[in-house]
């Protein structure tokens, strides 16, 4: 079920809740520990993809060494743990990481699950 958050509790992101379909094993991170563990650090994904989580709040996807200037943007963690990204191009969404098995893993809107190969 989708649900219109107070602006106030997102600003500057006007964006849905989601509801994140989890696993029973899947364990959500509270969002102190993920900000430390996201700020100034590269995730790498097993497709090659690169998530850039700078520490003064820009983010920029990579894939395969192609910066997509669509995925430039900034980044902040809500309440709820979830990671929401505003890019450039005036796109938003919101992901989910949990911790399963000792893995890091991001959820997308969508459902989709992406390991987390390695942090830099």
């Amino acid at each position: 079920m989708k649900r219109l958050i107070p602006l106030a509790l997102l600003a500057p992101l006007p964006l849905f809740a989601q509801d994140f379909s989890l696993r029973e094993d899947d364990q959500r991170i509270p969002p102190a520990e993920l900000a430390e563990r996201l700020s100034g650090r590269d995730l790498i994904y097993y497709d090659n993809g690169r998530s850039r989580y700078y520490a003064d709040g820009r983010y920029s996807y990579t894939f395969d060494g192609d910066v997509m200037e669509s995925a430039g943007g900034y980044w902040t963690i809500k309440e709820d743990g979830t990671i929401c990204a505003e890019f450039i191009s005036h796109r938003a969404r919101c992901d989910l990481f949990v911790e399963n098995n000792g893995r890091l893993v991001l959820i997308d809107e969508q459902g989709g699950r992406y390991p987390v190969k390695r942090i830099e």
